[in-house]
């Protein structure tokens, strides 16, 4: 019994509960009747519970899938609350993007693009720290560093930025 499978088929007996009949909940899964109700049955089975009681006509839950339905209901509505939330933002980027380098890496490689980028993400503030000397950026709240390779703590993820230099961008986030 697979988590994913429990979820899925807790969704698809809120949504039996909720709408009603099997033809309209199956309709809004994009599934067919009668595979939802060998998902329901299945479900039911494994939980060793009645959920439902049905006829050829009508459907009603159980005490059980009553108190079911009432307890997990909400907890797929607040998930579609926040999918929708976090829809909101897609595309939408915004916050501090916070940059430590040294002195060469940030005056030939970093300032040269972030006008573009500025342009490309308005809502974001960049704010860079030349630095010669080294410092720990994840203990001081960076979210990339610019070094010299010989510069790169071992913990640190190091991404080689540049060919014909030894650069490279370290990521802590």
């Amino acid at each position: 019994m697979t988590t994913n499978r429990n979820f899925n088929d807790l969704y698809a007996f809120t949504q039996v509960v909720k709408l009603g009949n099997f033809s309209r909940a199956a309709q809004s899964l994009g599934v067919q009747p009668s595979a939802l109700s060998h998902r329901i049955n299945d479900l039911e089975n494994r939980l060793n519970t009645k959920l439902l009681n049905r006829t050829t006509r009508s459907m009603s839950p159980t005490e059980a899938g009553q108190r079911l339905y009432e307890r997990i209901a909400p907890m797929f509505g607040g998930i579609q609350e926040e999918l929708a939330a976090l829809g909101d933002l897609r595309g939408k980027v915004s916050g501090r993007l916070r940059i430590n380098a040294a002195e060469n890496p940030a005056y030939y490689l970093i300032y040269p693009q972030v006008r573009s980028f500025l342009a490309a993400f308005p809502e974001v503030d960049v704010e860079i720290l030349i630095s010669n000397s080294w410092l720990d950026i994840v203990a001081q709240g960076f979210d990339f560093g610019v070094r010299p390779l010989g510069d790169v703590a071992q913990d640190m993820v190091a991404i080689k930025q540049s060919g014909g230099h030894r650069r490279i961008v370290i990521s802590c986030k």
